[in-house]
């Protein structure tokens, strides 16, 4: 560890900030950046209050998700932020912050919330034929695949390693289904160059697999438990070999032709009672 990271050595850096500010600076107002380091020995509370104490008042700590870091969820090349302001995945600690927000906004004024889970599919082939390395720069491409396809309200996050998780208030289930299958395809589309004709083969390239829990207008529920379907969600789709495609639900639009629910098919095409 750098003796550079100490507290004491941290003044140092703070007094030169300014010089360096003025340096870089350039006359547009309307760019904005967040300036951000590792301090070890520092806790966010103790920091917040120094910061207020001496006046401070923009200076923000946030404390790193140490468990994130073990898990290894966050890939190399993606942004990863503890900061909602930026625009990346958010650390799983940073996710849940914010779907725990989501499910309080659903408590106090109703409205939906989809929670869609992707991950790569078949990634026991894709690691035998590709190596490791790609693989993991076709997770990357995945991330990003799905940060573009994000509006500033929704979020994304890590469900465990290897797995994203996005947030999408507002998103019904037909609207979660055209959500998924643009981002599998734009997903395909972007992992092509990478099973060129010809040299090793991959089988059919690289596909996502997707699972989806809608939270319905007059319905809500817990972050552990929205997050658990969502898991189960996923680990369904890992398992479809056609669609890898899951909603959750027994009469949802991916699994059924129709709306209509099973006992009242059976009423209408073979009589009797619906229970």
């Amino acid at each position: 560890m750098s003796k550079n990271t100490k507290p004491d050595n941290l003044e140092r850096e703070i007094a030169a900030l300014p010089d360096a500010l003025k340096a870089a600076h350039v006359p547009d107002e309307s760019k904005t950046v967040i300036l951000a380091r590792y301090v070890h020995g520092v806790t966010e509370s103790s920091w917040n209050e120094a910061a207020r104490e001496y006046q401070l008042s923009k200076w923000h700590a946030r404390e790193t998700d140490e468990q994130s870091k073990e898990l290894g969820d966050g890939p190399d090349e993606l942004p990863i932020s503890p900061f909602r302001d930026v625009a990346g995945a958010l650390t799983k600690n940073m996710f849940d912050k914010q779907l725990r927000r989501e499910v309080l906004r659903l408590n106090r004024n109703g409205g939906s919330l989809t929670l869609i889970s992707l991950a790569i599919a078949d990634r026991k082939r894709l690691n035998t034929a590709l190596g490791e390395a790609t693989v993991e720069r076709l997770e990357n491409l995945l991330g990003s695949t799905i940060l573009k396809r994000l509006e500033d309200c929704d979020s994304l996050g890590f469900l465990r390693k290897r797995q994203y998780i996005c947030s999408l208030p507002g998103l019904g289930q037909l609207a979660a289904r055209n959500f998924a299958e643009k981002i599998k395809n734009d997903f395909e589309d972007a992992a092509r160059p990478f099973f060129p004709t010809g040299g090793i083969s991959a089988g059919h390239g690289a596909n996502c697999a997707i699972g989806i829990v809608n939270v319905p207008q007059g319905e809500s529920g817990t972050v552990p438990d929205l997050l658990k379907r969502a898991k189960t969600a996923l680990e369904l789709a890992l398992n479809k070999d056609k669609t890898l495609i899951y909603q959750e639900g027994a009469f949802s639009p991916l699994e059924n032709p129709t709306l209509v629910q099973s006992s009242e098919k059976r009423f209408l095409f073979f009589g009797g009672d619906t229970e």
